[in-house]
């Protein structure tokens, strides 16, 4: 009996007692070799680690991700400032028993726009209340407006 028999009568043996399966291959070979080398999707360096990783670093995850949603974001942001602005306009006007009265001209000079409103109101006799949160005002007549705050 030569050499190689006498190693693959061990495996067998030490397969059948430990209840191993056999391998006919080193796990080496198992291993399939990444054919293609990811580059990260904001500077273009080498991944290394999971095969899912779109990013080299935290770094480079935000920086592309800004920079996918700086549009939609500064949308938003200009839309959300407006509507703050037209809120402190709102708010600097002192209310007696939740309500005062102003004219378009005295709105419009604090920087009020009238496009930027959160919602509306309508009351069952057919008044609409334009709202920035909870403060709103009414239109009257004459140019005068009147100033509310939802409880």
């Amino acid at each position: 009996m030569g050499y190689s028999a006498v190693m693959e009568l061990k495996l067998k043996i030490t397969t059948k007692i430990c209840n191993l399966p056999i391998i006919k291959k080193p796990l080496a070979f198992n291993i399939k070799p990444n054919i293609l080398e990811k580059k990260c999707l904001e500077c273009g360096e080498k991944i290394i680690g999971r095969v899912d990783k779109k990013y080299c670093s935290d770094y480079c995850r935000n920086a592309y991700n800004n920079k996918v949603n700086k549009d939609s974001k500064n949308l938003i942001r200009n839309i959300n400032n407006r509507l703050r602005k037209n809120y402190r306009v709102l708010d600097s006007f002192s209310l007696k028993e939740g309500k005062t009265k102003t004219t378009r001209t005295r709105l419009m000079d604090k920087g009020f726009d009238f496009e930027f409103i959160t919602n509306l109101y309508t009351t069952k006799k057919g008044t609409t209340y334009y709202f920035v949160y909870d403060l709103g005002y009414l239109p009257l007549d004459n140019d005068y407006y009147m100033i509310v705050k939802r409880e």
